[in-house]
């Protein structure tokens, strides 16, 4: 089922403030702090992706089901953007095949973002996307969401192979503060890496704030490895082959008229799936 990527259990994910630092007895007993928090974050978003795409037969209105898969579509496009912000230009400088794996990561990112801006774009009813099956939407974003957690896991233990304990740490964090300021929707067609990349996810970050506040869209905090390690709760390498299935078909009141958008909540068009190049 999606979502079901290893089986440790998670709950609540209290804030916790990074400037405390990394706690010694925890860094003694858990993967590299980076490890710790790429994985955690990958846990928390295939359960995301769980509970909206099981909205359609769960959620108890229409409002439900909007919040659940705004909240994984804002928090998986601000991760996949702090990756290509953060472990994209270390990757390059730092690994012996590095282009390699910028180009794979950046090309199956795009993907899940295309996939990503397909379902926000069938969720607001737009006329493109409205002919799409649900099952078909969600089985799409799941088979690239678990091709993207692969790419990311083996950036991550190779960067583990060839950096320190400290620089490894350090990318975590800068992750984390990333993702605080990083865009809140997948836009595919923009530049991702280079000077071009930093531009654009910054011109689109502002962007989609604005509309963050216009529309009142919650928007999740990124996940905290070390409070996550406290509790021992964080995600270690496991199998996401059970990403991917889809749900099952939408019925009831609670998944009825999706395909209109709730009042004073539609978003325009050209800031899901039509950005500029």
């Amino acid at each position: 089922m999606l979502g079901q990527t290893t089986g440790h259990r998670l709950e609540a994910l209290e804030p916790h403030d990074r400037t405390r630092g990394f706690c010694p007895e925890v860094m003694s007993t858990m993967h590299d702090t980076l490890d710790a928090a790429v994985h955690a974050t990958h846990e928390v978003l295939a359960e995301r992706l769980r509970k909206a795409s099981a909205a359609f037969t769960t959620a108890t209105g229409r409002r439900d089901v909007y919040r659940l898969t705004d909240t994984f579509l804002a928090s998986t496009s601000m991760h996949l953007a702090a990756v290509n912000a953060v472990l994209l230009p270390a990757a390059k400088k730092h690994l012996p095949d590095g282009p390699a794996h910028v180009r794979a990561v950046v090309r199956q990112c795009r993907r899940l973002e295309l996939a990503l801006s397909q379902t926000k774009a069938r969720l607001y009813g737009e006329s493109h996307a409205i002919h799409r099956l649900w099952e078909d939407v969600w089985q799409h974003v799941g088979r690239e969401f678990g091709a993207n957690i692969q790419l990311e896991r083996a950036l991550v233990d190779d960067l583990m192979d060839h950096l320190d304990t400290v620089a490894l740490d350090r990318l975590a964090t800068r992750i984390y503060r990333t993702e605080l300021r990083s865009p809140t929707r997948p836009h595919p067609y923009t530049p991702h890496t280079g000077l071009s990349g930093r531009v654009s996810r910054r011109a689109w970050a502002s962007a989609d704030r604005f509309w963050d506040v216009a529309e009142g869209r919650m928007v999740p905090e990124p996940v905290r490895a070390q409070e996550l390690s406290r509790n021992g709760l964080v995600a270690l390498p496991g199998d996401a082959s059970g990403v991917g299935s889809p749900p099952r078909k939408a019925s009831g009141a609670g998944a009825d008229n999706l395909d209109s958008p709730p009042c004073g909540r539609r978003p325009r068009s050209d800031r899901t799936t039509h950005d500029p190049a």
